[in-house]
């Protein structure tokens, strides 16, 4: 039996192992295969994003005392209607259809405005906005969503 010291195997000089893909490296990439699929609509995107990027200039850079009363009094109308736009867009470019955009972003205007103006939230509130924003949907976009023959 020979010993195990005795032998000798030549060397392997050790190699680089491909390193496992991070957390952040599969989320861009999930994120490009997503942009991917929707090229005619990346001008959406574009928007939304220099919507958003105007408004958080707007609130990082002027006070929002005099943002509040802009053309009515504590109405924030101008980051309403910035908000309103972005939302538009990015909502129009995760679904695909202008119906659903114009929804989402009456619904959240809605919401915001009713939170500018102080309403107290409780359950029936919340649940008279839910079922208001559920039969507007079946109501009015809903048709639009069929196939056409």
């Amino acid at each position: 039996m020979q010993h195990l010291s005795l032998s000798r195997q030549p060397e392997s000089i050790p190699t680089r192992q491909k390193s496992s893909p991070t957390a952040m490296t599969t989320f861009f990439d999930a994120l490009l295969e997503f942009i991917g699929h929707y090229p005619q609509y990346l001008w959406l995107l574009a928007f939304a994003g220099f919507f958003y990027l105007i408004l958080w200039l707007l609130v990082h850079y002027i006070s929002p005392s005099s943002l509040a009363n802009w053309l009515f009094p504590d109405s924030y109308l101008l980051v309403q209607i910035i908000l309103f736009a972005g939302n538009f867009c990015a909502a129009t470019f995760v679904s695909q259809s202008h119906h659903f955009g114009l929804w989402f972003s009456l619904v959240a205007m809605v919401a915001i405005f009713f939170k500018f103006a102080h309403f107290v939230f409780t359950f029936p509130l919340y649940f008279s906005l839910f079922f208001t924003a559920a039969f507007t949907w079946v109501w009015i976009f809903h048709p639009f969503t069929r196939q056409q023959n």
